[in-house]
């Protein structure tokens, strides 16, 4: 098996682009951090939590793709697809659906999902900005695939304003989607319905 198709493991050194998006990392090297436009608020050996896939910066001319990551703070902050970190903690679901939504009451949805043209009015941030978390938010990923996002979002999400409450609001409508199909649910197949752990696949998705 090559070394790309290995699936990551707690406490491997890897480069950043290798490593499953809603995993907690601890930065071994920084890489090619002079291709970041902004300064970090972290440190080599400080543990972050990595919050999307890797993306073009608005340099043109960077060498690098850059990977959104959260530290001690709420703000995205960016680090260099080739920074060395370790695994401190893969993706996990945050529990059980019906646990999870037991009480939730009915939100709105965001302004700027409404319409022919998609804009950030009324998102959180960290749901804009992270291609793999806004398609489940929005409704454009296949249900089963979205519960599972949402629920490894969730669980490492910051208590912050409205995001924790928007992510509910859309495990709730794509859950509701999974539990009305009969043919399909619920299937041994869904690895929320008996574990934690993500299976492979999607790590691999994940990983972008």
């Amino acid at each position: 098996m090559s070394e790309e198709k290995k699936a990551p493991a707690v406490g491997r050194v890897m480069k950043l682009q290798k490593v499953p998006t809603y995993s907690r990392v601890r930065v071994r090297d920084w890489g090619s951090i002079e291709e970041v436009d902004d300064e970090v608020s972290f440190n080599v050996d400080d543990v972050v939590t990595l919050w999307t896939n890797c993306v073009e910066p608005d340099n043109t001319f960077a060498a690098v793709e850059l990977r959104g990551v959260l530290g001690a703070t709420p703000e995205l902050q960016w680090l260099p697809e080739d920074a060395k970190v370790e695994i401190v903690e893969l993706p996990r679901f945050a529990g059980q659906p019906d646990d999870l939504l037991r009480g939730l009451k009915p939100m709105k949805a965001p302004e700027g999902s409404k319409g022919v043209l998609v804009t950030a009015d009324g998102f959180h941030p960290l749901v804009w900005n992270c291609d793999p978390l806004f398609s489940p938010v929005q409704g454009w990923s296949d249900p089963e695939t979205s519960v599972e996002v949402l629920l490894c979002a969730l669980n490492v999400a910051p208590d912050d304003g409205v995001l924790r409450p928007q992510l509910l609001s859309a495990l709730r409508a794509r859950y509701a989607r999974v539990v009305k199909d009969e043919d399909t649910y619920p299937p041994r197949h869904y690895p929320w319905r008996g574990t934690l752990q993500p299976n492979r696949s999607l790590l691999e998705y994940l990983r972008g």
